[in-house]
């Protein structure tokens, strides 16, 4: 199965996992966008943009409960690419991946 088919067999629990981490933004990016999954890897990618209300204090839980809970879900590793974080790393690719893919979820 690829991970577009995967993303679209779970979209209510996707939806609900992404309202109670405060997830405005959930884009699949770099392979997980094209469909290709590889189920060896069992690596998913997405732009992740949480609600600007977070104090920076508690920004982190979020995002490792997120990806660790999204992971859980669908079966395999998650990585997030949080375009406000504070690594210029980030952003770059954030940038990058912003231009070749479109928002699968937003609140």
């Amino acid at each position: 199965m690829n991970s577009l088919a995967i993303l679209n067999s779970k979209w209510d629990e996707v939806v609900s996992l992404c309202k109670e981490y405060a997830v405005k933004r959930l884009q699949p990016c770099g392979p997980t966008a094209r469909g290709e999954f590889d189920a060896w890897l069992g690596d998913f990618q997405f732009i992740v943009a949480f609600d600007p209300g977070l104090s920076a204090m508690h920004a982190s839980d979020p995002y490792f409960q997120f990806r660790e809970k999204l992971g859980e879900l669908l079966g395999g590793t998650v990585d997030l690419f949080d375009p406000t974080s504070g690594s210029g790393m980030h952003r770059f690719l954030t940038r990058k991946m912003d231009q070749k893919s479109s928002d699968w979820y937003a609140s």
